[in-house]
């Protein structure tokens, strides 16, 4: 009975954890940082649409064609309407209407750069 009352008490609102994976192809050589910002985009955009970063998790590829690395995030909606939201579709639609993102930009050696992260 308490066990009962217990889970109608703090029963919380749970939703289903959802994946995003992108494959960010291996940048040219360089000698200085850079950032990928595409895919700092996308992932800015996936947080103000109420979604949480659970983890995120990384994998090499390497192959003769093309190298790079996987990049598989576990996200966890915040609210009713991301839980029902179609994350493709709404990546697909939202970032096809915005300008166009230039894949890598490089970091100048100044502090305020690298304080921005």
């Amino acid at each position: 009975m308490f066990q009962l009352l217990n889970q109608i008490i703090k029963k919380e609102k749970s939703f289903n954890i959802q994946t995003f994976t992108c494959f960010i192809p291996s940048p040219p050589e360089r000698s200085s940082l850079y950032r990928e910002k595409h895919f700092d985009h996308i992932l800015c955009t996936i947080l103000k649409s109420g979604f949480e970063v659970v983890s995120i998790h990384t994998t090499e590829c390497s192959s003769p064609k093309q190298s790079g690395i996987w990049v598989l995030a576990l996200l966890r909606p915040l609210n009713e309407n991301a839980n029902s939201m179609d994350l493709n579709k709404f990546l697909d639609n939202h970032l096809n209407r915005e300008s166009n993102i230039e894949g890598i930009y490089y970091l100048n050696d100044n502090k305020d750069d690298l304080e921005s992260f």
